[in-house]
This record gives structure tokens, sequence and C-alpha cells, in this order.
């Protein structure tokens, strides 16, 4: 017999004629601890995870897994409170496993959805949610209240109907609020020089219009996205677009991102990018909407995570100690990227999955103060919450009905969930569906500029940066590499218009040349709406082209193409 094993049986008094389990510990602080327990529902996740719930207000349930650090904490602190000191170490793993056992074994066994902060009920056919017929958001608060949305109103109800996990950065939502309401009180501390509280808005119109001075986005078309993907993340099942936001020095995306996802799913800080899947599976299971901020570019592996977690997909989750299979979770999120620098955007957005995933916000250099900006968020937060509740609201009413001519080819579902939200907002089904246009960036407009400056010269030769000077001033990317790499991806389009792109760099001069060859421009490209039209001015027709003619190449040597 082993030292160890001798040690053990000695401990345990054994006998011959007293033949003893050496794995379980005294059988009546085992027993007594299984009756502070008893209380404790536990059940299954559809997964097949179990969970201990622990209950909160009147009718809710906070879903906790049985494996988890925090429900051992509670055994722990129940045991300490009846017995007045500490439970030894091998008394928990038998209690776990008995409670364990319950779960998968007991009568009657017991399944509950468990979701983190949004749950949609309706027919499932597999991911997606077929009919839905109510959503559940979770106010995450001391009562235990949930935001339940159908297609007639939504209402705060005490009876939630399913189990939801409240992990420990989440916060609490504040209660959404209609614009008849009466105004809140002030609640807050007596202070000796308190700045004038900001007041609320009163109308739809004022709301959206304080937002979009908060965001400070580039263009209508950008604070159309914003409104579409906030509430596409209010769709039943996704799939879920990836917002990108983008702008110039001090466009401040990270705290633009942090508003976005305090709308719905307020949370304590955010990360940058993960570098693992399994990172990325954690932000995912402990949050509803994922952020990272100060993105500089991504990974091919990383881009492959987000485009299976936007589409949904299944992660598999082995729990501590548990030597059983390893559960499968399918998890949906929409998710956020705050691209940290102005030429960031096209390192990021290069990978085509990730770029017909991602709807691109463009946003303006921001002013605001965080003092001022967080205040005049709090503000217009429960007014916010909801008039998205109102556009879910209407979302379910007219989607059963709602017949589109076209829908776009990239998330078709979440779309059509927008269009039939728009009025709510004060849009069109046209307007919502061209925040969904493939075309982030004005690449429509840019390359009706080249095509009209192509026609003015049919053979032109110089650097990106004389041909930035030459573009309009509303067209003009951020730097000359942002433009070498949209010319590069605009080449296809080019070329099937008659106009040959080529690069080259003769004595390390990088070069870029045109050479037009079809004057049949007007039907292949599709002309973008309002005053600022693709047509290039006339002073770029007229410009001079003496600084480009200097030490060029000859057309044939310039059109061979080279790997710069």
């Amino acid at each position: 017999m082993s030292k160890t094993l001798l040690n053990r049986v000695r401990r345990t008094n054994y006998h011959p004629s007293r033949p003893q389990l050496l794995d379980i510990p005294d059988p009546t602080q085992f027993d007594q601890f299984l009756d502070l327990v008893q209380d404790i529902p536990v059940f299954l996740s559809y997964a097949g995870q179990a969970f201990a719930g622990l209950p909160r207000g009147l009718d809710g349930l906070d879903a906790v897994p049985l494996r988890s650090n925090h429900f051992r904490d509670i055994l722990i602190q129940r045991w300490r409170q009846t017995r007045g000191r500490e439970p030894k170490p091998h008394l928990l793993r038998p209690v776990l496993r008995a409670l364990e056992a319950r779960a998968h074994h007991g009568e009657p066994l017991r399944y509950r959805h468990v979701a983190v902060r949004f749950h949609a009920e309706g027919e499932r056919r597999g991911p997606a949610v077929i009919d839905p017929c109510s959503l559940s958001l979770d106010l995450a608060d001391p009562e235990g209240r949930i935001l339940r949305i159908d297609a007639h109103n939504w209402q705060i109800d005490d009876s939630p109907l399913v189990a939801f996990q409240r992990p420990r950065a989440m916060r609490q939502l504040p209660a959404p609020r209609r614009f008849s309401d009466p105004p809140q009180e002030d609640r807050r501390p007596p202070c000796p020089s308190p700045r004038p509280p900001v007041p609320p808005p009163t109308t739809r119109q004022e709301l959206l219009t304080r937002l979009r001075q908060l965001l400070q986005p580039a263009s209508d078309t950008h604070f159309h996205r914003l409104l579409a993907w906030l509430v596409s993340s209010l769709h039943p099942s996704g799939p879920y677009p990836v917002l990108a936001l983008h702008g110039p020095a001090g466009a401040q995306t990270a705290r633009a991102a942090h508003l976005l996802r305090s709308t719905l799913d307020p949370a304590w800080g955010q990360t940058g990018l993960p570098r693992t899947d399994t990172a990325l599976r954690d932000a995912a299971l402990h949050n509803w909407i994922v952020v990272f901020d100060h993105v500089r570019r991504l990974s091919a592996h990383i881009a492959a995570s987000l485009c299976r977690l936007s589409d949904g997909a299944g992660f598999t989750l082995r729990e501590r100690g548990d030597d059983r299979e390893p559960v499968c979770l399918f998890l949906r999120r929409p998710a956020i990227l705050a691209l940290d620098q102005p030429d960031a955007e096209r390192p990021v957005l290069r990978d085509p999955a990730v770029r017909h995933r991602a709807l691109s916000a463009q946003l303006a250099p921001n002013a605001h103060s965080d003092t001022d900006f967080w205040e005049q968020f709090e503000a217009l937060h429960p007014y916010l919450l909801g008039l998205l509740c109102d556009a879910a609201v209407t979302a379910l009413r007219r989607l059963p009905a709602l017949h589109l001519q076209t829908l776009p080819a990239r998330f078709p579902d979440a779309a059509a969930w927008c269009a039939a939200a728009a009025p709510a907002l004060g849009l069109t089904d046209e307007q919502m569906l061209a925040a969904f246009d493939p075309d982030p960036d004005g690449d429509t407009q840019l390359l009706a500029a080249l095509l009209d400056f192509a026609q003015r010269h049919p053979a032109w030769t110089g650097t990106a940066t004389e041909l930035l000077n030459q573009l309009p001033a509303h067209l003009q990317p951020a730097s000359p590499k942002v433009l070498s790499e949209r010319l590069r991806r605009l080449t296809p389009q080019l070329a099937a218009a008659g106009l040959t792109l080529s690069f080259s760099t003769p004595h390390g001069r990088r070069l870029i040349a045109f050479i037009f060859t079809n004057s049949q421009l007007r039907p292949l490209v599709r002309s973008a709406p309002g005053p600022q039209a693709s047509v290039a001015p006339a002073s770029m027709a007229q410009a001079p082209m003496a600084q480009a003619s200097v030490a060029q190449p000859s057309v044939a040597q310039a059109s061979v193409a080279h790997p710069c």
C-alpha cells in the first residue's frame, strides 16, 4: 500500500470490520449539506448544461452554472451561515455531483431556456425563430423585472418565462419611457453647486436630433446605418450585422461604440479584440452585444470567428472537472468594431467575408466632453429604449404581411426586420433598405468620378497623391494609401467600364496609369442620389497635369502590373 493511501486510511479510522468508501465525506455532514441546498431548483438548458436557479424578485430566476465559482461561493456561504465555519474542500465535490445528477436524471426532468439579456419566444426551426410571438429584454434590476415586447405593446413584467444569466459586468437597464409619460423627479444626491439637469426629449424628432448630435455621423446614410444596427439587434434570431465605426482623428469611435452598446446591453467596460476562439466565445457567453475597441487589423483566424459569431455557429464548452463530452453551444451575437485609425478601415475590412457582414458607419470629429456626453445620454436613454421598443412592436406587427420587391443580398432577414420597423423611427422602407447597401464608403460615387476623369484624360499617369488632389473634396479618401487600396478593389468594375488600371514603380516612384478604351460609361455606373453627384467638376478636367507628367514612363511600360 502506498504511503499516500495509507495516510488516507488512517485519517478515516479504517478497520476491516467496518468497510467505508474513502471518496465520501462524513455521511452526517453530507446529508446536512444536501438538506441546505434542497430548496435550490436545478435544471438543464437545452444545450445540456446544468444550472441552478436563484430566486430574484417575485417569479424570476438567476441561472447560475452548477460548476461555476459563483455557485461554489453560494454553497460555502450557506454552510457558513448555519455552521459558523467554512466547509471542508472535500465536502463540496460530492454535493455538486449530487445536484448535477438531480438536474440530469431528476423526476421530472426540467429544461429551460437560458439567455443573456435577450430572448425571443416562438416556434423554433433550428437556430431560426419562426413566427415570433414575444421578445424579452432583461432589465437586470434587483426586482428581476424584464421588458416584454409583443405585436400589440411593450410592458414591464415581473414573471419572466426564461431564466436569465446575469454576469458580474452586466449593468441595469433603465425602465423605458414614452414621450407621453410624466417627467421623472431628479433623484440625484444634493450637491452644493449642482449642474442644471438635462431636459428630457419631448418628441421623436427631438430625440433623434439630439442622438445624432451626440454620435456625429458623417451623413444621413451613416446615421440610418446606426439606427438599423440598433433595430437589427432586437431581431428574434439573427443573423446580426457587425457594425464597424471609423472616422478621422477625434471621431471618438470607442465612446460611440460604448453608447450604442449601453442602449440595449450596458456593461462595465469593453475589451480589445481577442486573439483566440476561446476568448471570443467567453465574451459572447457573458454579453449579448460584444464590443471591441481600438481595432487596427484583423487576423484571418479572428475574422473567421467573427463571421461565425455573426451568422451563428456552435462553440464547445468543457466545464471544469467534467470528464463527459463538452457542451455544444449555439451563439449568435451583434458585434461592434471601433476602429482606431482613420486609415484602419481597409486593413480591418479587407477580408471579403467580414466586409460582406459589416455595416460601415463613418463618424465626424466629436468635440463633446465626456461629462456632457454621458449626461446627455442619460437623459435620452429611457426614451431611446422606449423608441426601440416601439420599433420592435411595429416590426412584429408588420413583418408577417410585409412584401418587399427586393432585399439586399447580405442580411436579408435583418433588412426586412428593419424595413418593418421603419415607420416607428420616422423613416421609409427604402431608407432602411438603403442602410444595408453594400457600398459603405461611397465606392459608387468614386467609381463615377474616376470614369468622368478618364473621359477627359484617356491616358493618364501619376501618383496616388496627385490623383487624390484631383478628386472632389467630398470624395477624397483619408490618405493616398487608402485611395490606392480602394482603386485595387475597384479594378474589376473599372475594367468592365473600359478603363484599364495598372500600378508600377519605375525608379522607386509608385505610379498609377489609366488607359481608357470605352466611351459607353453611363449605363455601367449607378449614379448616387443627392446633390453630391459623382460627376467631377470642370476644374478637375482643366487642371494642369504638368506635375503628373514628370518622369512619366511610356504607356506600355506603365501598364505592366507590379505588386506594390
